[in-house]
């Protein structure tokens, strides 16, 4: 297992130190995706906040109505979140909360966050992944 899939999953279950080291490792990628892209950045504090939002929207965003498990009070697939089992920040929320207008975040910041977004989705696909191979979480945790 790798070192950032190894931090998420130990960030997944309530350790502050993994997590914080999981968000330094999507910064330092989404700052060589700017370079990359030739992002136009005054400084990195966007890069490190839309990271940051990244990795505790996955983590953190669990669905209010069926808790992640993405089922209903009656086992079948839950409305609010389309049985997906996560609930997706608003452009007005993310763009409050890495400090961008919102006008400019829907036009040209919405996509550079979700290239991130789906970066921490990929690890955690992968740690999924794992684990459902292994099925013995001593092991994954271990490894």
């Amino acid at each position: 297992m790798k070192e950032e899939e190894r931090d998420f999953l130990y960030a997944l279950i309530g350790d502050t130190e993994s997590e914080r080291r999981l968000k330094d490792f999507v910064f330092y990628y989404g700052l060589r995706l700017a370079l990359r892209e030739h992002w136009k950045l005054e400084n990195s504090d966007i890069v490190k906040k839309m990271s940051e939002t990244a990795v505790q929207e996955i983590l953190h965003g669990r669905c209010r109505s069926c808790n992640g498990t993405r089922l209903d009070r009656k086992f079948s697939a839950c409305p609010r979140c389309s049985s997906l089992g996560v609930r997706r920040l608003s452009g007005r929320i993310l763009s409050e909360k890495i400090g961008v207008d919102r006008r400019h975040f829907t036009g040209l910041w919405q996509h550079r966050y979700d290239c991130l977004y789906v970066f921490v989705e990929d690890i955690q696909g992968n740690v999924v992944s794992q684990v459902r191979q292994s099925r013995n979480w001593d092991a994954v945790l271990l490894a």
